[in-house]
């Protein structure tokens, strides 16, 4: 009886060659998963500095535009790095 996962041995040794090659695109699809879990860990981490960032941003140009006098030129400029930081 066979247990139906055991593959039939071909002539030439191609049994041996198709295993081989499972085993060795296996690999290379662990590799890839795990560098695209990578990049995506890294995407996540950027996303979020750049988050707080513009949150930072924003907080500065109305704590500068409502409690110092500061022109508004540069209160301004302070809140356009919240635009350019979110795009």
């Amino acid at each position: 009886m066979t247990d139906g996962n055991s593959e039939p041995p071909l002539k030439d040794g191609l049994s041996d060659e198709i295993s081989e090659r499972k085993k060795r695109l296996a690999k290379e699809l662990t590799r890839v998963r795990d560098r695209e879990r990578s990049l995506a860990q890294s995407s996540y981490i950027w996303s979020q500095f750049l988050f707080i960032l513009a949150l930072l941003c924003s907080v500065a140009a109305a704590v500068m535009g409502l409690f110092f006098t500061i022109s508004a030129r540069i209160v301004g400029g302070v809140a356009a790095l919240t635009r350019s930081s979110l795009l």
